[in-house]
């Protein structure tokens, strides 16, 4: 394995690899928190919750959100680099490779939507409440 910075002069496909094997559980743990978080929400509006509550929500779901924020930069040389050769029709394995990260790396870009919607919700929920 090698390490991303000095990986430049591997193929796409090694690179990609070597990047997934670091984040790829990452990325499976921010999901799941992602809809847990997005369930204790639903379950807050239909609650009655206090100002704490509804503020510690919108911390939380802030914090998940800026983590995959930072997870997606850390992918967004990787991803620039499947842009400059992405094929929609792949003809080997390095152009399905590329392809293939750069639709994952833009549904992170759909989950890092979904985050700040639910850091929206939150503080729209906290907005709502009574001191």
């Amino acid at each position: 394995m090698t390490v991303i910075g000095a990986a430049a002069d591997g193929s796409f496909a090694e690179r990609a690899g070597d990047f997934a094997g670091l984040v790829s559980l990452l990325l499976v743990f921010i999901t799941i928190f992602t809809q847990q978080r997005a369930a204790r929400l639903r379950t807050l509006w239909g609650a009655a919750p206090t100002r704490r509550q509804a503020a510690l929500a919108a911390a939380l779901n802030a914090l998940v959100a800026v983590l995959t924020f930072f997870v997606f930069l850390t992918g967004v040389r990787l991803w620039w680099d499947a842009v400059s050769d992405l094929s929609l029709l792949p003809a080997d394995g390095e152009q399905a490779a590329r392809t293939l990260f750069f639709w994952a790396w833009l549904l992170l870009a759909g989950l890092i939507s979904w985050q700040l919607y639910l850091v929206w919700d939150a503080l729209v929920l906290f907005r709502g409440r009574p001191r």
